[in-house]
């Protein structure tokens, strides 16, 4: 692999293990000869359906094991392009900073977010902000939220 090549598996893994597998995997699926190379065109296919694969395999399946006031705190959280400021959900949903405690603690232990520190958040694993925007349900709960004014997200998964 090409050193860009590389660069760019390893941003598209965040770190996650599994997604190191599923992005190597699929790169290689994709080369036209992969016992020769693996070039930048096949990991930037292999990181897309890797993205597609993780989605389905585990956050989908955690997704449906939420209740719907933690899937609406996830969405809050979802129009933030990095981390999360625990004010900041707790205003996009009109809820005391007791709620948003409640619920920040039951994601970090469902494993779908981490707590970067007592006052903001993140998503835990590679590509759940990008998986929850692109939800056919997202306008809608974003829109109960009143969050729709918020024009830094939009409501499709990007194109890579």
């Amino acid at each position: 692999m090409s050193p860009e090549a590389i660069d760019h598996a390893t941003e598209a893994a965040g770190g996650y293990p599994f997604m190191v597998q599923l992005v190597g995997f699929h790169s290689w699926e994709a080369a036209a000869e992969p016992d020769t190379a693996v070039a930048l065109s096949d990991v930037v296919e292999g990181a897309r359906a890797a993205r597609q694969h993780i989605g389905q395999l585990v956050i989908a399946p955690l997704w449906r094991d939420q209740p719907a006031a933690a899937r609406r705190f996830l969405v809050a959280m979802s129009h933030d392009d990095g981390e999360s400021q625990l004010t900041d959900i707790a205003r996009r949903m009109d809820v005391t900073s007791g709620y948003v405690s409640v619920y920040r603690a039951r994601l970090v232990k469902s494993g779908l977010a981490a707590a970067s520190d007592k006052r903001s958040m993140t998503f835990a694993l590679p590509g759940t902000r990008r998986w929850i925007r692109a939800l056919d349900e997202f306008p809608y709960i974003s829109e109960t939220l009143h969050l729709t004014e918020d024009h830094r997200v939009g409501f499709t998964l990007p194109h890579d």
